[in-house]
């Protein structure tokens, strides 16, 4: 049963992930080529990550009362209705409502995975699979980003690039069909209650950290397709490279952190990959060299990400257990919030500037956020167990 259950799930996300790797990266080109201001752009990615952060409420309150069958079914429908709306429509109110309900959609995919996968596998394989999930992930999405350059680049037009993969996220719907219809334990949880963040410094701290990283992400990442495409006037299938490239170089990076965490600590390894990609992410501005700034995407890329699951481990290190998934949910709101805020402020200052400024208002915030994650965790320790003390 579950080799089953695990194997149809991971059909059914790469299917999702393929189709939300074109238009992570490509429907920003695709509203440029149809002549929509920079900050249209911005507010319309913006309203996706809005859609994520509501999202990840929905779903876990839906996750409270249905199976997670359901949810799968339901987030596929969500996202299939509003790619396909947003590939075929280019008047502003559908594309904001659609913009807004794939934000919906994949919200469900990230707030189901974790407690999806504990559920249907055995400790042994545990670690195995929820790695596989995320290289899964990654390299669906990398390959969506790539086929997308590519089709879009032989005289196929951006818009039937993107309904394509529209249309074919609604395949993920056969292998969820074959999922158990497996129930959650949400009735037996024990608390119900939200951490009082506020009266814990250390909690408002990777609150702010969480904020800051949000937000001058936001600034910049949305965004370099279009600054790819326009400032360097690379054609389509380069930047398919360029950005399936930089999901490659996550896939490396997670990979990579559990060696390096056992060889610097959880806290030095973090700190160490966000500060070494703050170059490689002004390289990007300063740089008009088209392989220096494929480098040094793919590093930056690849070095903020991989730290993530370590910033998330210590983060709960410092939570009552009883407190930990709502804190983590409450990371997510507020990561997408102001991830959201960032790409609609984003937009505007290319609008007003160009496209290289919001990378040094990125830089700032990243080293401010580094510096209060150092603060942060700076008087614990690690026993020999890795218990956070």
């Amino acid at each position: 049963m579950y080799t089953k259950n695990i194997r149809n799930y991971l059909i059914s996300s790469s299917l999702i992930f393929l189709t939300f790797g074109c238009f992570s990266n490509f429907l920003s080109i695709h509203l440029k080529l149809n002549n929509f201001t920079d900050s249209f752009i911005g507010t319309i990615l913006s309203m996706q990550t809005f859609g994520t952060a509501i999202g990840s409420i929905v779903a876990g309150i839906l996750l409270k009362k249905y199976s997670f069958k359901a949810n799968m079914l339901f987030s596929t429908l969500l996202i299939t209705i509003s790619c396909i709306l947003t590939a075929s429509s280019l008047h502003k109110y559908i594309l904001l409502p659609a913009s807004l309900t794939l934000g919906l959609g994949m919200a469900f995919q990230f707030v189901i995975e974790s407690p999806y996968l504990m559920k249907i596998t055995s400790r042994e394989n545990r670690v195995n699979m929820f790695s596989l999930s995320f290289c899964i992930k990654n390299f669906s999405m990398m390959l969506g980003t790539l086929s997308a350059g590519f089709i879009s680049d032989i005289n196929v037009n951006t818009q039937h690039t993107l309904l394509f993969f529209g249309i074919m996220s609604i395949l993920s719907v056969l292998p969820i069909i074959k999922i158990d219809n497996i129930k959650t334990n949400s009735e037996n949880s024990s608390s119900k209650q939200s951490p009082n963040i506020f009266r814990n410094t250390h909690l408002v701290k990777i609150v702010v950290f969480n904020a800051l990283i949000g937000i001058g992400a936001g600034l910049v990442v949305p965004f370099f397709s279009v600054y790819i495409k326009h400032t360097l006037s690379a054609n389509n299938k380069i930047v398919g490279i360029l950005l399936s490239m930089s999901q490659l170089g996550i896939v490396l990076g997670g990979l990579s952190i559990p060696y390096l965490s056992k060889s610097l600590g959880k806290i030095k390894t973090v700190i160490f990959c966000q500060a070494l990609s703050i170059p490689f992410l002004l390289s990007i501005s300063i740089s008009k060299n088209i392989t220096i700034i494929a480098i040094s995407f793919f590093m930056r890329t690849a070095l903020m990400n991989m730290a993530q699951p370590l910033v998330q481990s210590v983060s709960m290190e410092v939570v009552d257990e009883k407190d930990m998934s709502m804190f983590s949910s409450f990371i997510v709101l507020i990561s997408n919030v102001f991830r959201a805020v960032g790409t609609f402020i984003g937009g505007q200052i290319i609008h007003i500037t160009n496209y290289d400024f919001p990378y040094y208002i990125t830089s700032i915030l990243y080293i401010f956020a580094i510096i209060l994650f150092y603060n942060t965790f700076k008087n614990y320790y690690y026993q020999p167990n890795n218990a956070l003390q």
